[in-house]
């Protein structure tokens, strides 16, 4: 059993290495990692890249272009969106709405 916080938040640490190191296997890794990597941001950032400083720079690379697709999506979704509006709109007035 954990005694206390310093021994926690070590462990937390030990588990971030080994997850970046790719030691630390298990089926639940996925949900420990994302735990641990909002949970502990700027240490999570730093172990990565004292670690694995080109796996830092690929995954920084990556994180950016899926924020860029993200945000395409997101601007073509409200394209779409507001083209469906307006066409139901304009239905809408064909058929004698807002004379």
């Amino acid at each position: 059993m954990k005694d206390t916080t310093r021994e926690v938040i070590k462990d937390d640490l030990m588990d971030i290495e080994k997850i970046i190191l790719g030691t630390y296997t298990s089926t639940g890794t996925g949900y420990i990692r994302n735990h641990l990597e909002s949970k502990y941001p700027k240490q999570w950032k730093a172990i990565y890249m004292e670690l694995n400083p080109e796996g830092y720079k690929k995954l920084v690379a990556w994180e950016k272009k899926e924020a860029e697709r993200d945000k395409k999506e997101e601007s073509e979704t409200k394209k779409k969106q507001k083209e469906r509006y307006d066409s139901v709109k304009e239905s809408w007035k064909k058929m004698g709405g807002l004379k």
